[in-house]
């Protein structure tokens, strides 16, 4: 006899412990929050609708195929509560991540008005409706149950969210639709074995395949949409609080202060905030696509956070670097050194020491106007990216990286190997140091004040600068 225990056993822990798996380079601390939070919140806004529906004879399960009951629902239907958020959540991680969360930004008011309302106005609509059929006994009980259960929750996160999800709506599918076919399979053969029933008095009998009913079709699809727009909705938000750093300056953190960050973040509008930051970083992007394949393919396995602050930072080397390589007149090549010390100078005014960092952004008094009369809008570009993430990253690689530039305009010789190790310290080892501070600030850890501490890293990050010349 097959129980609804055994449902759990050996059709869904069993998916989830392979997407654990599979997913666990990407499980940080964020994700695994972001998971944990969702299921808390599944778990309580569905269980006093799944007891009104079992009070009213919407379902049944019969006694000897669950552990028990709680209030009028099996314990193993509130398993199944956290179990279907974790695993959609694990597969929406897998089709999701891989694009910078600023590319998928709406800075079009009219288009982003539109795609917020019209959806929402549906749903209302959706809601009343579902209020009006929700007769007990009659065949429209179920449906309407779900219409009201599921249309405010949607319309809340569509507020925040709908154009975010709008803009991935190729993943985003991909992402509730698998989940949605694996999970109607399993109802398919749950429904089979009597482990559940549907009452045929509160169902419309319309079967979308045998022993489906239409109504858990549509459960199983409505509820998968939440749980993926509920994720966007939280990647959204970190998306943001990454790219302007100054407008939301609490870094991770499992805070109220952050977490009030993030609702924040969920409710701004994107028009609302300067286009020119994403525009800077897409051609901070488009500077690594020609110049490094390998890195730009390398950088999709990190975090979003990481992954967008690294190419930042190898974008305004790769910059600064074809600045110096590629002027062939020597005066504007020395005009634009120049330019670019003077901009780390003004970068760094504060800080006390090489190593020095700080942990919050703040806005810097930097004059544009005189860079922008002598770099092209490339240049201007990744700078100004630079200068919204140099908050936290040290002084001295930058001064090391320009010794390097330095050695290059004066056309110096690596004449032993104490020469080689030095230029390749000044041009590479730097930018080693550099990624170290990157990843220690976004990987989620609130230690991050403890990264002068880490002389060990930092060490072995110009050792691998040095080799990798």
């Amino acid at each position: 006899m097959t129980t609804y225990i055994d449902i759990h056993l050996f059709y869904i822990l069993p998916v989830i412990g392979v997407l654990s798996l599979i997913t666990r380079p990407f499980l940080n601390r964020s994700e695994v929050f972001k998971i944990s939070f969702i299921s808390i919140i599944a778990f309580v806004y569905t269980t006093p609708w799944d007891n009104y529906i079992i009070y009213n004879k919407g379902w049944s399960y019969p006694s000897e195929k669950v552990l028990g009951v709680f209030g009028y629902v099996p314990i193993e239907e509130y398993m199944f509560f956290i179990t279907q958020t974790v695993l959609t959540s694990l597969w929406a991680l897998l089709c999701v991540r891989w694009s910078t969360p600023c590319l998928n930004f709406n800075y079009d008011k009219h288009s982003y008005q539109l795609i917020r309302w019209i959806p929402i106005a549906f749903l209302a609509i959706a809601t009343v409706v579902g209020y009006i059929i929700t007769i007990p006994g009659q065949p429209t009980f179920y449906l309407g149950c779900i219409l009201w259960w599921v249309s405010p929750v949607v319309m809340f996160l569509w507020y925040g969210a709908g154009n975010f999800f709008v803009k991935k709506i190729i993943p985003c599918s991909f992402a509730v639709l698998v989940p949605t076919l694996y999970l109607c399979w399993v109802d398919q053969f749950a429904l089979k074995e009597n482990i559940w029933h549907i009452n045929e008095k509160t169902m419309l009998n319309i079967f979308v395949a045998e022993d489906l009913p239409f109504e858990e079709a549509f459960f199983f699809f409505i509820s998968n949409v939440i749980i993926v727009l509920a994720g966007t909705c939280y990647d959204k938000s970190r998306g943001i609080i990454e790219t302007y750093t100054l407008e939301f300056p609490q870094r991770f953190s499992i805070s109220w202060t952050y977490i009030r960050q993030m609702f924040w973040a969920f409710a701004t509008s994107e028009y609302n905030l300067p286009q020119i930051v994403t525009g800077d970083i897409k051609e901070s992007i488009e500077i690594i696509k020609v110049a490094s394949k390998s890195f730009t393919t390398a950088s999709f396995l990190f975090q979003a956070g990481i992954r967008l602050d690294l190419i930042i930072l190898y974008s305004f080397c790769r910059v600064t670097d074809d600045m110096i390589d590629n002027e062939l007149d020597i005066e504007k090549k020395k005009r634009k050194f120049e330019l670019t010390k003077n901009f780390i100078d003004e970068l760094f005014y504060d800080r006390k020491s090489d190593y020095d960092v700080g942990t919050k952004p703040k806005k810097l008094n930097i004059d544009w106007k005189k860079y922008e009369s002598e770099l092209t809008d490339v240049e201007m570009s990744s700078f100004r990216s630079l200068s919204r993430i140099a908050f936290y990253l040290p002084r001295k690689p930058f001064e090391e990286l320009l010794a390097g530039y330095e050695w290059d305009i004066e056309g110096r010789l690596v004449r032993n190997e104490d020469d080689l190790l030095l230029y390749s310290t000044y041009v590479a080892g730097s930018v080693g140091a550099l990624c170290v501070y990157v990843m220690m600030y976004r990987c989620d850890n609130n230690n991050f004040e403890l990264v002068e501490n880490y002389d060990y890293v930092i060490e072995k990050a110009y050792q691998m600068g040095q080799v990798s010349i």
